[in-house]
């Protein structure tokens, strides 16, 4: 039987999915271990090298029914005592100390953890961990405070402080897109909540682990690969609101709705802010106009305060 259960939700992930797997194979050598790949309607071809891997259990969704539906799905059907939920487009760099599951198996209290995401350059994503992030660090993300200013706590306080990243330590936010944790704890919390079509879903996750008196823990000295972070900017406009969608359904789940309105206002300022700066580097490079666009897009659906106020 499987110690642990590594869980992938592909979407059109051709690009990604087999340097993953490789990367499993290699680092996860030394541990019982079972991948289980739910993909949810990949149209590029992702679906025909699956079927080529012997080695994973393919569960295949005709549609896209989001990434807490499909993380929920592999997990019903894993038999590992540990759930290892990784996005397509991660390598693990390193082979994966048995410490980590010595260390958990003696601290009860932790339910899990995560590692240090980088991009394939080397330098640190932030957004692998940190705190539960409030409704102030909306508004220090939105005007690209946190950016800016990133020594500055105020602005950045669901971050580590930098030298933070390089070490092991306690965290109450762990992403999800590399993210292990107790199947039996994440059975008890019925998983990540379907409503969040993606993104933010392990925030609320987090915050939940928390409520319920866990923590999680932050191995810094590990290190995995994160493609698709440097493309973060290029998301497409459905994404985009997408993102928009899940951060007001965790704003309203978690804090007071008054704070809805605020947060609102707060995010239009961001989207303009972000279609003007777009536009002024499209002027020397074209591939910006794109970015722009969808931001402008994103902007004009998003002038409707009752879609998010519901």
């Amino acid at each position: 039987m499987a110690e642990i259960s590594i869980i992938i939700v592909s979407f059109n992930s051709r690009k990604f999915i087999s340097k993953c797997l490789e990367s499993i194979s290699k680092c996860f050598k030394g541990l019982k271990h079972e991948i289980i790949i739910v993909d949810n309607g990949s149209k590029d071809g992702t679906i025909d090298i699956l079927k080529e891997k012997k080695e994973i259990t393919l569960v295949q969704n005709g549609k896209n029914e989001g990434y807490a539906k499909a993380c929920n799905q592999g997990a019903r059907i894993a038999c590992g005592k540990y759930l290892f939920f990784a996005n397509p487009d991660i390598e693990f760099e390193d082979n994966i100390p048995d410490k980590i599951f010595i260390f958990l198996s003696k601290n009860k209290d932790y339910a899990g953890g995560g590692f240090t995401h980088i991009h394939r350059h080397g330098k640190i994503q932030r957004i692998c961990a940190g705190h539960i992030v409030k409704p102030l660090d909306h508004f220090s993300e939105q005007l690209g405070l946190y950016g800016l200013l990133p020594s500055v706590r105020t602005f950045n306080a669901r971050f580590f402080p930098l030298r933070g990243y390089k070490t092991d330590h306690p965290a109450e936010f762990i992403c999800g897109g590399c993210f292990l944790i107790r199947k039996e704890i994440f059975q008890e919390l019925s998983g990540f909540d379907e409503k969040f079509l993606a993104y933010f879903e392990d925030m609320d996750f987090c915050r939940r682990l928390k409520n319920e008196g866990y923590r999680l823990f932050y191995w810094g000295s590990q290190r995995i690969i994160h493609s698709l972070g440097t493309e973060r900017r290029k998301m497409s406009s459905v994404s985009l609101r997408t993102d928009y969608a899940s951060r007001y359904y965790y704003f309203k789940k978690h804090y007071s709705p008054v704070w809805i309105p605020f947060l609102w206002i707060i995010s239009n300022i961001g989207l303009v802010t972000r279609f003007t700066v777009f536009i002024l580097f499209s002027l020397y490079k074209i591939q910006f106009y794109n970015i722009a666009k969808n931001y402008f897009n994103v902007f004009l659906s998003h002038l409707n305060p009752v879609r998010y106020a519901k």
